[in-house]
């Protein structure tokens, strides 16, 4: 297994409130582990969020004696979900915090993945695929027919998502599993990434056997694109030629665990990249530094008055 990962504050923004997890070897009863979380908030309570969410999801997984990864992955993000909800609820200066969060574990010949928000893990083999869902408004208005992708891309209000942990008291998770093939990779990223570089560009680069650290040239390339949001990727390569996927008799066991918490309505069906449907409410936004203090909004810092709003609930808080 291969695994490159970076995160950048970028070209406009004071601080990086993206955060990464990455581990090959075990945490706890999951072989691997890798997470990207993107925070929202005024001044630190994002970078707090995002840090503060991940290190509980993962002491969470640390101590869990189940097997079964789906129920893993959810135990430890409805942890973090509490944990970051009572900060924000106790401390002021961190009210209205949350995080988005893509957490995956590679499980026989199987990848199993869990996601709230908007950042995304995407599937680089034949083709090129988003596995995961954004919780995003736009998301929603083009799976409804109200807009086209490439309208949507442009919007305005494209960075307003409809879940995030620690924003509500209880948190919806969308879980995926999806079979592996030799030389597939995945990679897990946040919107600062895949707002400012195109699909194409980023499997090619994916694809790519010359380049030798992959996350670190899309951070590249998402800063020569104006680099207007942090910056996180991890890149994973599983398996290789040489380092084959399982036998079928692994591949069963992985395929019986994902039945198993389909069943329970916590996973989505084999391969179908499919989740549980849920409806959606909008719970934070970001102005896409398009407010009205043109400077403090460039430079990724909120106004007085975005400040005093994000302090009045989750509704108002910024990815």
């Amino acid at each position: 297994m291969k695994v490159y990962s970076a995160t950048d504050i970028g070209q406009i923004r004071k601080m990086n409130q993206d955060f990464i997890y990455v581990s090959s070897e075990p945490v706890g009863n999951l072989p691997n582990l890798f997470v990207v979380a993107d925070g929202m908030g005024g001044h630190n309570a994002g970078d707090y969020a995002s840090r503060y969410g991940v290190g509980v999801l993962t002491e969470t997984i640390r101590e869990d004696h189940n097997f079964n990864p789906v129920r893993i992955m959810r135990a430890g993000i409805e942890a973090a979900n509490k944990a970051v909800l009572a900060k924000s609820q106790s401390d002021p200066e961190l009210k209205g915090m949350g995080s988005t969060m893509v957490v995956a574990t590679v499980v026989g010949g199987y990848l199993f993945v869990a996601n709230v928000g908007d950042s995304r893990l995407y599937l680089a083999g034949e083709a090129f695929r988003q596995i995961t869902h954004d919780h995003s408004l736009i998301a929603e208005m083009v799976r409804l027919g109200e807009l086209t992708p490439e309208e949507g891309m442009n919007h305005p209000d494209r960075n307003i998502i409809t879940r995030a942990i620690g924003t509500t008291e209880e948190v919806k998770i969308d879980f995926f599993d999806v079979k592996l093939e030799n030389d597939d990779c995945f990679m897990m990223c946040s919107d600062g990434l895949y707002n400012m570089v195109e699909g194409s560009v980023i499997y090619k680069v994916l694809r790519d056997h010359e380049v030798k650290d992959k996350a670190e040239k899309l951070v590249e390339l998402a800063n020569a694109g104006g680099g207007l949001d942090n910056i996180a990727v991890v890149v994973v390569e599983p398996y290789t030629a040489d380092e084959p996927v399982p036998e079928d008799a692994e591949l069963n066991a992985a395929a019986q665990t994902a039945a198993d918490s389909a069943e329970e309505g916590t996973a989505a069906d084999q391969d179908s990249g499919e989740p549980v449907g849920q409806e959606e409410a909008p719970v934070s936004s970001d102005p896409a530094n398009e407010g009205e203090n043109a400077e403090e909004a460039d430079a990724g810092e909120d106004t007085e008055e975005e400040a005093e709003d994000d302090q009045a609930g989750p509704e108002t808080g910024r990815n």
